[in-house]
This record gives C-alpha cells, sequence and structure tokens, in this order.
C-alpha cells in the first residue's frame, strides 16, 4: 500500500467516533427514567410532543460529528437543503428509506428467518426538528426519548444533549442549559442501525432504524416528582403509591407536601393522603387504604389512578403525576400458582409483536386493544414475549383488557441477540424501573432455552425477590430453570401423557403446539407496507400446473390445511388441560411469525399476519370453549372417536376449573346429534367444583345410536343454566355383516385377506370369472397388467407403509399440511367432510406419490390429494388406461378390521362396479 493512502484512513478512523461497537458513555447529559405518551396525565404535566415531521439526511451523515459541538474541527454549519421529510415515529424503513432488498437479521444465526423488504438502509442517519419553547417554561427542561433503534446522539442547539443505546427503556435528559424558552429551538440527531441493539426479537428478521416511539419535551419545576409506581398489599387493601422526588441542587427545599388520591377512572376519590416534605428526603411511599377496591383480574381488570401532587408551602400545586394500576399478587405455593390468593391456570401465547407494514408493531395503544379483544375472545390471559420487551403502549393495553406478560431479555441461551456487552442483570434493572408501573407485567424471563451461567442467574433471581417481591421469575422460557433462580419451570412442547411430567412446583408447557402449516397465498396484495410478500400467488398456481391440479384443489387442499390445524390445537390444550400437574402453556405462537421453510413459508400460529382468524379455523366463541377458564373436556376409551352401533363408550366427562368462583353443583347435559336429529341424550348430576380443580365432573356409559347407515355426529356437552359448553366429533357405523363380492375378482396375494370378510370370493383366473368383472389387485401382481390388457375396471390397491401421515410438521413442514376430497360419488355414503379428520387417521399413511414426477406417476383424475411442503401428493385417483378402468388408492390402506375402513372399501367397491365408474382422464397403461 502507498503511504499516501495510509494517512486518510487512520485520519478517517480518529476522527470519527462511534466507529467502535462499544456503548458511549460520556456524551451529554446523564438519562433517568421516563414516561412518554402514558395513558394517564397529571393536569400538572407540561409536555410538548415532537411527533411528525423531521428533518432527515442520510448521505454524509457520519460527518455529522465533526460539524457540531466540541470537536476537533470545531462546531460548523451543515447543510440542510436537501434534506428529506420523514415522520416520528417509524423506523426509517417504513417512511422509504433504503432500497429494495433483504432484511439484514439479528446474530442469532441458527434461528432467524429473512424478510425480502421493500426498503432496506444500513448506516447512519440524521434527523432536526425546530420547535418553539413555550415562553412560560422557566423550570427544568427535558429530552425525553421513547425509543431507538440502534442508538442515537442528540445535539440541542449544537451542544451534546443525550446518547441512547438501551434495552427496553424510555429516558429522559436535561437539556434547560442548551434552550431558551420562547425561542427556538435545534434538535438534531445522529441515529445508527449498523451498530448492535439491545432490542432482541425484533431485529430476528431485521436490523431497522430510527425512532419508534415518541419523543416528547417536558418542563418540570426545579423540584419535581421524578417517578410514581403503585405496590399492591392484598392482605389490607391497600396501594403502596411510591414516589421520588428530584431536584437541582441549586433549588432550596420545598416546606410542602405530597397530596395523594386514588380514584376510580371515572374520578371519585376511595383514599386520600397528604405527606409533608422532609427535607433531604426523596423517596415517599403512601399506604393508602382502598377497602372498596376490586382486585385486577384477567376476568376483572379493574384499575384505579393515584393522582399524586407536589404542593408548596402555601399549597400551591407545582407539579403532578397521575399513575393508572391495579392491585394484583401473583404468587407460587406448592405446585400451583395463585392470583389474588385463587389458583390461576396461565393459558398463555407466544405474542412476537411482528407487523407486515411497520416490521414492529407501531405504538398505538388503541391498535393493541383490539389485537387483545380477540385473544381474551380466544381465552388467553397470559402472554410470553420471546426475547424481547414489548412497547409501553402494549402493556397498558394489557392492563386494560387483563392479560399477564412476560417480557424476555435480549438473551438466546447465554448469547446477546446481537454483539452487545453481556450485562444481564444491567437490563434486568431496566426492565423492572420502566416497567414495574405496569400491572400486566407480570413474570422476569432471562431470556430463550438456555443459561446464562452462575452465579449470575442467582444474583438476576435474588435481586427480584428483593426489589418486585409481587412478580414471579423464569431463568429462560425452555431452560435450565432451578429452584435457585426461577419460581416455576416449563414442561414439553408437544402433547404428553397425563401425569407424566410431574415437578415439585409449577411448570407450563413451552412453545407448545408449534402446528405448521402453508402462509396463505392469497394474502399477497396485502403486503402494502414495507415487508414484500413472503408468498406468491403466482409461484402457489404455478405449482398446481406442475401437479396437473385445479385452482379448486389448491384452494380445498388450503381449506384441509387450516381444520387440520385447528383440529390439532384444540386436541393439544385439551390434552394439557386434562392434566392436573400442569399449570399452562405458551401456545405457539398468536400471530404467524412466517418462518421460510424451503420454497415455502410456514404459518403456525393461531391468527395469520394481519390478526385474523384463519377461513376454516377455530373463531374465538369456539376456542374459548377449551381455553377458557373453564374448559368441559373428555376423556374416553376409544383410540379415536369411532364406533359401531353395538359398542359401549366409556365417556369420563372432565373439568378444568379456575374460573372467578367455585361452580355450583348442578347438571351435566350431553347428547349426540346429527345436523338433523338427536340420536342420544342425557343428564348427569355433579357437585360442587372448587377453583383450581382439574379432575372427573361426571361418568357415564354411553350405547352407541342405531344407525343404518355410517354417520357423522357430535358429542355435545353443557352445564346446564351456563355458557359452558364443548363438543367433538364422533362417527357412528351400522354393525357390518360380510358383504357379497359377486361380479368381482381378487388377485391371488389379497385373496386371503378378503376371504375374510367377503362372501363370494374368487380369484382371478378362475373358471367363473366373467371379461367384466371388478379386478381388485395389488400394484404390483401381474393380474393388475392382465386385468388392463383385458379392458376390465380394476380396483388397485398400492402397498402402504406402516408410518402414518396424518400430522402437521413441527415448526417445519413436512409431507402433511392438508389433505382434500373430492366432492364425488366414489364415496356413496361414507360420512366424510371435504378434509381430512380423525376420520382418516387410521387410513391416511406416507408415501404417496408426487404428482410433480409425471414419468412416474402418470396422469391421473384426483380424488383425495394432500400438500406438503413441497408439493401434492396422490392418496386416491382414476384413470382410463387404454380399455380398461383404474381406481387405484396410493398410500391408503384400506386392509383393515376397523368400521371406517371397511365401510369406505365397501365404497369404492359399490363405484368401481357401478356405471358412475367412467373416468375422462386417459393415460398409458
Amino acid at each position: 500500500m502507498k503511504v499516501g493512502l495510509i494517512v486518510p484512513l487512520l485520519f478517517g478512523f480518529i476522527l470519527f467516533p462511534g466507529f467502535s461497537f462499544s456503548q458511549e458513555t460520556s456524551w451529554g447529559n446523564k438519562p433517568s427514567t421516563a414516561v412518554v405518551n402514558p395513558a394517564v396525565r397529571s393536569p400538572f404535566s407540561k409536555v410538548l410532543s415532537l411527533r411528525g415531521e423531521w428533518d432527515f439526511i442520510k448521505e454524509n451523515a457520519a460527518r455529522y460529528r465533526l460539524f457540531v459541538g466540541e470537536f476537533i474541527s470545531g462546531n460548523r454549519s451543515y447543510d440542510w437543503s436537501h434534506a428529506e421529510k420523514i415522520h416520528v415515529p417509524a423506523p426509517w424503513e417504513v417512511e422509504g428509506i433504503g432500497d429494495p432488498g433483504p432484511g439484514i437479521a439479528w446474530d442469532a444465526d441458527w434461528d432467524r428467518g429473512f424478510w425480502d423488504l421493500k426498503h432496506v438502509y444500513m448506516g447512519r442517519a440524521v434527523y432536526r426538528k425546530i420547535v418553539n419553547i413555550p415562553a412560560d417554561w422557566n423550570g427544568q427542561i427535558w429530552l425525553k426519548v421513547g425509543g431507538v433503534r440502534s442508538e442515537a446522539y442528540f445535539w440541542v442547539n449544537s451542544q451534546r444533549a443525550a446518547y441512547v443505546n438501551n434495552y427496553c427503556g424510555t429516558e429522559k435528559f436535561n437539556i434547560t442549559s442548551f434552550v431558551q424558552p420562547g425561542q427556538k429551538t435545534e434538535i438534531t440527531a445522529m441515529v445508527r442501525n449498523d451498530v448492535p441493539s439491545r432490542k432482541g426479537l425484533w431485529a430476528a428478521n431485521h436490523r431497522f432504524g430510527g425512532f419508534y416511539r415518541d419523543i416528547e419535551l417536558e418542563e418540570t419545576p426545579n423540584i419535581w416528582i421524578d417517578d410514581v409506581w403503585v405496590q399492591s398489599d392484598l392482605a389490607k387493601k391497600s396501594a403502596l403509591v411510591h414516589i421520588d422526588l428530584d431536584q437541582i441542587p441549586s433549588a432550596s427545599s420545598v416546606k410542602g407536601s405530597l397530596d395523594i388520591a386514588i380514584k376510580t377512572l371515572e374520578g371519585k376519590i376511595l383514599a386520600d393522603q397528604k405527606i409533608p416534605l422532609v427535607s433531604g428526603k426523596n423517596s415517599y411511599t403512601a399506604d393508602c387504604s382502598v377497602p372498596q377496591c376490586r382486585f385486577w383480574t384477567p376476568e376483572d381488570p379493574a384499575l384505579y389512578l393515584a393522582n399524586v401532587d407536589l404542593k408548596d408551602q402555601n399549597g400551591k400545586t407545582i407539579h403532578g403525576w397521575t399513575a393508572r394500576f391495579g392491585l394484583r399478587k401473583l404468587e407460587v405455593r406448592g405446585k400451583n400458582f395463585y392470583l389474588n390468593g385463587k389458583p390461576c391456570f396461565l393459558r398463555g401465547g407466544g405474542d412476537h409483536n411482528y407487523d407486515c407494514h411497520w416490521i414492529i408493531e407501531p405504538p398505538d395503544r388503541a391498535r393493541f386493544v383490539e389485537h387483545m379483544k380477540i385473544y381474551k375472545a380466544a381465552g388467553f390471559n397470559f402472554m410470553r414475549h420471546h426475547t424481547h420487551c414489548p412497547l409501553p403502549e402494549y402493556f397498558e393495553a394489557a392492563d386494560e383488557m387483563g392479560i399477564l406478560l412476560m417480557p424476555e431479555l435480549p438473551y438466546y441461551h447465554d448469547t446477546c441477540c446481537e454483539g452487545f456487552v453481556f450485562d444481564p442483570l444491567r437490563d434486568l434493572k431496566e426492565l423492572y424501573y420502566n416497567y414495574r408501573r405496569y400491572v400486566s407485567f407480570a413474570v422476569y424471563s432471562g431470556g430463550n432455552e438456555g443459561y446464562l451461567g452462575s452465579p449470575i442467574d442467582k444474583k438476576m433471581y435474588q435481586w427480584v425477590r428483593k426489589h418486585d417481591p409481587d412478580r414471579l421469575v423464569l431463568h429462560q422460557d425452555g431452560g435450565n430453570n432451578l429452584p435457585e433462580n426461577s419460581d416455576f419451570s416449563t414442561g414439553p412442547i408437544k402433547p404428553w401423557t397425563s401425569g407424566e411430567v410431574n415437578p415439585d412446583r409449577p411448570f407450563i408447557a413451552h412453545e407448545y403446539l408449534n402446528l405448521a402449516i402453508k402462509m396463505n397465498p392469497f394474502l399477497e396484495p396485502r403486503f402494502t407496507g414495507v415487508r414484500v410478500s413472503p408468498i406468491s400467488i403466482q409461484k402457489y398456481k404455478d405449482l398446481l400446473n406442475e401437479c396437473g391440479l385445479s385452482s379448486e384443489w389448491g384452494k380445498a387442499c388450503l381449506a384441509a390445511s387450516r381444520k387440520l390445524q385447528a383440529y390439532y390445537q384444540k386436541q393439544g390444550l385439551e390434552s394439557a388441560r386434562l392434566d392436573p400437574y400442569c399449570d399452562g402453556y405458551a401456545f405457539w405462537s398468536i400471530v404467524d411469525a412466517s418462518i421460510p421453510q424451503g420454497s415455502t413459508v410456514a404459518a403456525q400460529g393461531y391468527l395469520n399476519s394481519f390478526w385474523e382468524v384463519r377461513e376454516n379455523g377455530l373463531p374465538p366463541e369456539k376456542f374459548h370453549q377449551f381455553n377458557g377458564p373453564t374448559a368441559l373436556l373428555l376423556k374416553t376409551d376409544l383410540d379415536l372417536p369411532i364406533v359401531e352401533k353395538k359398542s359401549m363408550i366409556d365417556a369420563q366427562f372432565r373439568i378444568s376449573h379456575f374460573g372467578a368462583k367455585d361452580l355450583p353443583g348442578g347438571s351435566l347435559r350431553w347428547k349426540i346429534r346429527t345436523d338433523k336429529n338427536i340420536l342420544a341424550a342425557g343428564d348427569l348430576p355433579f357437585e360442587s367444583v372448587k377453583c383450581g380443580y382439574v379432575g372427573l365432573l361426571a361418568q357415564t356409559k354411553i350405547a352407541a345410536p342405531k344407525v343404518e347407515s355410517p354417520v357423522h355426529a357430535k358429542l355435545e356437552v353443557e352445564i346446564a343454566g351456563s355458557d359452558l359448553r364443548n363438543d367433538w366429533n364422533l362417527w357412528i357405523f351400522p354393525v357390518r355383516a360380510k358383504k357379497s363380492l359377486s361380479g368381482t375378482v381378487v388377485s391371488k396375494d389379497l385373496l386371503p385377506w378378503f376371504e375374510k370378510y367377503y362372501t363370494d370370493v374368487v380369484p382371478y383366473g378362475d373358471k367363473r370369472m366373467k371379461p367384466d368383472d371388478l379386478l381388485i389387485a395389488s400394484d404390483r401382481s401381474a393380474e393388475r397388467e392382465k386385468g388392463i390388457q383385458e379392458g376390465r375396471p380394476i380396483l388397485c390397491l398400492n402397498g402402504t407403509s406402516k408410518t402414518h401421515n396424518v400430522k402437521l410438521g413441527w415448526w417445519g413442514i413436512g409431507t402433511q399440511v392438508g389433505t382434500a376430497m373430492a366432492d364425488h360419488s366414489v364415496f356413496g355414503d361414507f360420512p366424510k367432510s371435504p378434509w381430512m379428520d380423525e376420520l382418516w387417521f387410521r387410513m391416511i399413511r406416507s408415501g404417496a406419490p408426487d404428482m410433480r414426477i409425471k414419468e412416474k406417476l402418470g396422469s391421473w383424475d384426483p380424488l383425495i390429494v394432500g400438500e406438503g411442503r413441497e408439493s401434492y401428493y396422490l392418496y386416491l385417483g382414476q384413470a382410463r388406461m387404454g380399455k380398461a378402468k383404474v381406481l387405484s388408492a396410493f398410500a391408503l390402506d384400506l386392509m383393515q378390521e376397523n368400521p371406517e375402513t371397511l365401510a369406505l372399501l365397501d365404497r369404492l367397491i359399490n363405484y368401481a362396479r357401478s356405471p358412475d365408474f367412467d373416468p375422462k382422464v386417459k393415460r398409458e397403461p
């Protein structure tokens, strides 16, 4: 390298501080905890919002630090003549900054997905806002920053004022010496997203940049209320109002008081108290008895206001703070959670706070409330936030809606989500000081699926126990949760046998039910924000064309996948509710996280990416039946809900009751009904049920109703006089007598099986064989080939695997996403639906042929089609081969001794012997 090139490079490194990924500690004034854009404010607070348009420059932004403030080049002007306008708050990608490209993900490369974005910009940018400081602001003036990713350097009137790079907090900075009331003030910030962020999961898909929450200016007197938060004392029905004061060093002591009033949201005063100020004392606690208060619960999220006025010696209010709060206590007793002294079951989900338009969810409390209405309608009372902390607006909405929250520190195992300094105790304290004010904040979690190490795990646990004993601690969700670092543990991610997991303290199922189906391609046009749709309608159509399938088949398979996912959601949550040792779950996930899977994208949420219930999924009122505070459950002696009319069903009606009150004794009503008729019914008395009880409610033996032909019914149950109910599928078959195979011949390899279940069985080649007899043959038998040459009708039973293919992939997608059935006479009166459900679980097997591979499979008129990750698969099809008509079953085990298999086989044989058997698709033999 030439010497002449070395000097500029060295000079560049010297002149551009911030090149290092270490946090700046000597820039501007010291920060302190703040609140931005709260749900309620005191009428005595003076705030100026800086929401709205700012000037914005990204070109040459790295040089800005040379031109402002006390540095080598001194204080120089900066050219804003070509600045763009950008809105705050919003990630700058949302505002059109950057070029199309893939998102740049966090450091956890073993677990991250990539989003294509319409705008990607990694680097530095400069924001500027000119504001008028009100002329009557004669006290202390504060700059309050709601949130930035990753870091921001602030100047106020060209003076270094603030540096922000934090995990979850809102910070304020004293800028009094930099501004002049009544005059214009220039606020400038250089923001970088190319340095490590402490935000966590938000950056799993892209390290966005910019101010994602509000920025405000606030004026306080020289002695001010710095923070207010309320703690519960349920034993005394008291609100402990903690108040922190602060003052500038030159301020003289106020010989006044703190006036505290506890009010309803409507303004009715329930308690008040006056505390005289004590010279030199900055922290006060008011113990306000509120005997008539309601405790906060998910079912009754009662909120109150703590109004704190700082008054001088003349009784004049000089500053005020209004805090919204609720009174509640979450604790562990033995093996159970208790909320306000009553057993509590955490019906939780994983909320990732992704947003298709904004990358992360915007700071909109009303929007969060609307989303949480769906969560609550579906029965959820708890949310886990994987390696991140949601916005304060989210907590405020959860306070209102009654949802307990578990934010997490940004650590995946013992790894920082990005390359910031490892210091989980620092982050834990930041979480505490910023979020202790929210009653919905219920559990601390140190991260995800690992162990932060010792002794830091014990130090963190002991710190919370000392400073915040009303909340619980989980070291890491799915991690190394020990008695010395956690209040409870986490359990299986998949359904388990009841009683199999029995720790000596509560457990919740970790990331429970990762039931992956494909993301709906027809959502593509709705991706109108910064995120490019990860799915494509054209790609979806191309695959259908490649497989020779119509759009109707594609839509049918989409509907089948949603139905199958809904089945396993219900089955999985009911399985957890049946276990008396289980104390909750974190259903995974609430909203689709859209995980790339080969050439497709997985959708494993209860709701799609736009907070909508899936078409053909479970609406919230149905989901609530098994996910609400009280769930009616069923346990029978059946492997599947399929019976013959001679059968007796041993029905154990169970209950998981975590309602607000004990359930009085009453009558449990059950009935078996079709769409048109009630086939059987009964009433069962039950004793009163205490809150927290999980077990048998009533039991009976039900005789399978008599039917002349197969029927699909529902077993419905309800508690008389209440809205508690649930239902389950039940298929009922008449007792089958041996059927005649007259007019049919069977290949020799299948002969022994057919002779067990049919009469008049004639082997192929027998002298009784007629030219137009139906041939039932295995796929590789010589008889099949002869039958094709003879031009006879053929039912071909291909060999099947022993492996069932009826389950969805766990997070990943396999060869079963959903299987659809044609509306066709081939099935006769077989009680099928348009999609695979439990009726098919003993028949559908792995190994179905890939419909893309035409040279091996050929062309067929499909009758049962399944979808997998990369293709579609044929389970039943028909075709004309020369003069022969062939009905062929693939990976469909039709040679079993159970009611549904024999019934289906009977109907396939009937169809293949009938005039309706007339395939239109022609193919080579």
